[in-house]
């Protein structure tokens, strides 16, 4: 029976592995961010960052600071937010192609602040979160704020974060609300004006384990993210299945869609965020990864498969065999009259 292998970088399982991989875009306090899942959305200066985590290991003040490249105008949950990523996940989803391969035998199967302080832009709860969006010039001011607001800043954050703030970046804190367990959070859309495009990943040199990004972009064009892979570039009007009609206004605020992303980054290698720029051209691309089914030669068919070669291999070996009986015949045989 033949015994399949997967050859290739699966989806299924690089989110199978995503617990035991570290994530970039936000920093967590008190906890663990097991998994992260974000969409950038591009309308010319105006930016979205949709982002949903998996919190682990939550202690009761835990939260998630994530930085963006400009004051944080809105934060708000998305109408359609629970459907979003399972449904990009399955229209962005590699083509398979299976192909047979015979071996010798069977492989195991693997599988902008007042000066020198810290401005409030807005507080609200959204469900399970409490968030304040925030303004810095002055680092030492943020640092005493999130200390006094419960928010654990390891030492090692503090110089990243001091950068953000001499480059006007501003701040989303986020906070699990009391009542809430830990968990997946339903994904939060901070809306904010960026003259690049630009995917926060500094914090992610305070990775203990390698990072992986998983990163969908909305935009006019396709996007390029060196150094991270595109998995899958095209039309939004091409997508399918066809968005559902919950998410049709969300996807509808950008023409392309790209994804692109990185597994098993290493985190002493992160000096800078990721900067995307517009793609050469808008030609689609869709990962193909090759699925081969193996037929082990010595396997449980082997019997068979010997008893053919014997025959392949004697068959020859008997025509030659009568052939040169059939011409000792003739030699002795005595000529006709």
């Amino acid at each position: 029976m033949p015994s399949i292998r997967r050859f290739g970088m699966l989806l299924a399982a690089l989110l199978a592995l995503a617990p035991a991989l570290a994530r970039a875009c936000g920093l967590p306090l008190e906890a663990r961010i097991s998994y992260e899942q974000a969409l950038l959305i591009v309308e010319g200066r105006r930016q979205q960052l949709i982002a949903t985590v998996d919190l682990r290991d939550a202690a009761p003040d835990a939260g998630v600071v994530f930085p963006v490249p400009g004051l944080p105008e809105a934060v708000d949950q998305p109408a359609g937010g629970g459907e979003l990523f399972p449904y990009l996940k399955q229209a962005t989803r590699p083509l398979v192609r299976r192909e047979r391969r015979f071996v010798w035998a069977p492989a195991p199967d693997r599988v902008g602040a007042p000066a020198g302080g810290v401005a409030v832009l807005g507080e609200q709860t959204l469900g399970g979160y409490t968030v304040a969006r925030l303004a810095a010039n002055d680092p030492g001011a943020l640092q005493a704020w999130l200390t006094e607001h419960g928010y654990g800043l390891p030492p090692a954050a503090e110089p990243i974060l001091a950068a953000y703030v001499a480059e006007g970046w501003g701040f989303v804190a986020v906070k699990l609300a009391a009542s809430a367990p830990n968990g997946s959070l339903d994904p939060l859309r901070i809306s904010y004006e960026s003259d690049q495009i630009v995917y926060p990943m500094r914090l992610g040199a305070l990775a203990d384990q390698p990072i992986a990004v998983d990163l969908f972009v909305l935009a006019p064009y396709r996007v390029a993210a060196p150094p991270l892979a595109t998995a899958y570039a095209g039309p939004v009007a091409q997508l399918d299945p066809v968005p559902p009609a919950g998410l049709a206004p969300l996807l509808g605020a950008a023409p392309y869609l790209t994804h692109v992303r990185g597994e098993a980054l290493n985190p002493a290698a992160i000096s800078g965020d990721l900067i995307l720029s517009q793609a050469p051209s808008d030609e689609p691309y869709r990962e193909e990864i090759i699925v081969y089914d193996e037929v082990a030669i010595l396997g449980e068919g082997r019997g068979l498969f010997v008893a053919l070669v014997c025959l392949t291999m004697i068959t020859p070996l008997s025509l030659l065999i009568a052939l040169a009986i059939r011409r000792r015949i003739l030699r002795l045989s005595p000529p006709r009259e």
